[in-house]
């Protein structure tokens, strides 16, 4: 995204990464306002007056900086409160209006970062267009009322399943399971059966260990299915039912989090136990739209981030609840695999039984903040992250508006909001670091 010459306003910029931020706008020639409860002079910047943990105090602050900004572009917050839920929204919300009546749609004023938005289109209008065929599924599934449902995948298609057998765990009587592909055909599992569903995952459909997992399940009588972006591939070919649609590395997660959110909540509610399925379908059906402003309004943030990490060779990611299987993904299959960053990853329940003993004034904590029921245990995190450390980088589902999602669903979309930051932080680590996100030594590269 092209930042200079703009008109932003920084909500929580008078100090941290917010003020880093706003310095490194005005640098290249934008008009920058920082927000704050207590905004204290900064050479180069206008102040205004604004504390997010006041609805009032926000629209106050926005009247003000419409009032003599207009052209307001960007609007990010990187104001450390949890309270409030994206209170960017309020000046997005009336500088959208604003374009609107011009004519002009802010998709059309600026473009992102290595953003391709037809391949955006393609994969994530793909995925919502499968939900009359993922319904079907949900229906064959309840209809064979199994013993229990496994979801199954290797590497980030394994993470990605996570959140979605937590999900069926807390609201469902059906045991689901999550084994590791490669762990299951040599271990076992007890409660894999004729009776048993599953659901792999392997977006080449070529992922060894998931193929043998399918063969595996295949010999045993289990009812497969899978979700591919080849219909010609080896693991289409093996499972009963194929969900397919082509995608690549950096918007596998899209795809995946959209078909699952889809089959698991549609099974939840043919099994009666999800009554709130016709308004999530309806809002799914809005990701394109959803998806992309909450890229444009992570950009800015991400380009930070990635300014002030470009040398930082270590990162601690924690996660709770629907989004401990990202942080685990974003660790693994992004920050190691893709950018070759040491990582360690851990839960936030888990944090503080052990891994708090790495956290120094310098250590870089990325914490994944949901809207479920783990968010305490988040927030417990991050009280202690920010006394100890100096880096630390919350990126939570809060703080953006997802417009059309009701406030009781807006939970499950958690691992979208996140597909849709994180892009935006891998391809600004990409640039600064000089390391395309292809690159590989050893993986699918050498034999092992």
């Amino acid at each position: 995204m092209d930042v200079s010459r703009r008109t932003a306003l920084v909500v929580g910029g008078t100090s941290g990464i917010g003020l880093g931020l706003a310095h490194r706008l005005a640098r290249l020639g934008s008009t920058v306002v920082v927000g704050g409860r207590r905004p204290a002079p900064v050479d180069g910047l206008e102040q205004v007056q604004v504390d997010v943990t006041d609805p009032a105090s926000v629209l106050r602050a926005r009247d003000e900086v419409l009032a003599a900004h207009p052209d307001l572009d960007l609007a990010p917050t990187t104001a450390g409160v949890l309270t409030v839920r994206g209170c960017g929204r309020y000046f997005v919300r009336a500088r959208d209006r604003s374009l609107k009546e011009s004519g002009l749609h802010p998709t059309e004023r600026s473009s992102m970062l290595g953003f391709d938005p037809d391949r955006f289109s393609t994969v994530v209008g793909g995925a919502v267009r499968l939900r009359p065929r993922i319904e079907e599924l949900a229906e064959l599934v309840v209809d064979r009322d199994p013993n229990a449902l496994f979801l199954i995948g290797s590497g980030g298609s394994h993470a990605a399943m996570w959140p979605y057998a937590l999900l069926m765990s807390t609201r469902s009587t059906l045991l689901t399971r999550t084994p590791i592909a490669a762990e299951l055909v040599v271990s076992g599992d007890r409660h894999l059966t004729a009776e048993s569903v599953v659901v792999l995952a392997s977006l080449s459909g070529t992922t060894k260990e998931t193929v043998a997992a399918a063969e595996y399940c295949r010999e045993r009588g289990v009812t497969t299915i899978g979700m591919t972006g080849d219909p010609e591939s080896p693991l289409a070919r093996i499972v009963d039912h194929v969900l397919v649609n082509p995608a690549d590395d950096e918007t596998a997660s899209e795809s995946y989090d959209i078909q699952l959110t889809l089959l698991m909540t549609a099974i939840l509610a043919r099994r009666g136990e999800f009554d709130g399925y016709p308004r999530l379908a309806a809002a799914v059906d809005r990701s394109e739209e959803i998806l992309l402003a909450i890229q444009q309004q992570a950009e800015p943030v991400a380009a930070a981030f990635a300014e002030r990490h470009r040398d930082t060779g270590y990162h601690m990611l924690v996660g709770a609840g629907n989004l401990w299987g990202f942080a685990y993904n974003y660790s693994m299959c992004i920050l190691e695999e893709m950018q070759w960053l040491h990582t360690t990853r851990v839960h936030g329940a888990e944090f503080f039984h052990g891994s708090l003993e790495l956290v120094e004034k310098d250590t870089s904590l990325m914490l994944f903040v949901g809207e479920d029921e783990s968010r305490p245990l988040m927030e417990r995190v991050r009280r202690f992250a920010e006394t100890y450390s100096d880096q630390v980088t919350v990126l939570d589902s809060a703080d953006y508006p997802l417009e059309g999602v009701d406030a009781d669903l807006r939970g499950l979309f958690a691992p979208l909001v996140m597909d849709s930051i994180t892009i935006r932080i891998s391809k600004h680590l990409e640039q600064v670091r000089n390391h395309p996100l292809d690159t590989r030594r050893y993986y699918r590269v050498v034999e092992y």
